[in-house]
């Protein structure tokens, strides 16, 4: 009799455990596979981008911080496109398993467009 109640018990046992499991890894795999919520323009929108910085850390492109750096004036004068940083998601989350790019595009000293494009 202790013995059907052992074998019960140890079936319970590796039931919830494989349960526990397979759910650990459902929400890995479903966590990958959406954008960070955090970068839209609802977040985003008409901030400067010291301000984006500030909320969102350093970018893992910033073409201010380049040999010849991008600025205001190159810009009006043609030379460079609008200011834009870009993340990814190991800057926020580091165990997604997909990952997303973002770009943040600046115009006027304010974000104007956020894009996002899985990698």
């Amino acid at each position: 009799m202790a013995d059907a109640r052992d074998l019960r018990e140890a079936k319970l046992v590796r039931n919830v455990t494989a349960t526990i499991l397979l759910s650990v890894l459902l929400i890995y795999l479903v966590w990958g596979a959406f954008p960070n919520p955090r970068m839209n323009m609802q977040e985003l929108g008409g901030l400067t981008p010291d301000q984006v910085v500030a909320r969102l850390g350093s970018p893992h492109y910033d073409p201010r911080k380049l040999p010849h750096p991008w600025t205001p004036e190159r810009e009006a004068k043609g030379e460079d496109g609008p200011l834009t940083l870009c993340y990814g998601d190991s800057d926020f989350f580091p165990w997604r398993w997909r990952g997303f790019g973002y770009a943040v595009v600046f115009e006027n000293n304010q974000v104007v467009r956020v894009q996002v494009g899985s990698k």
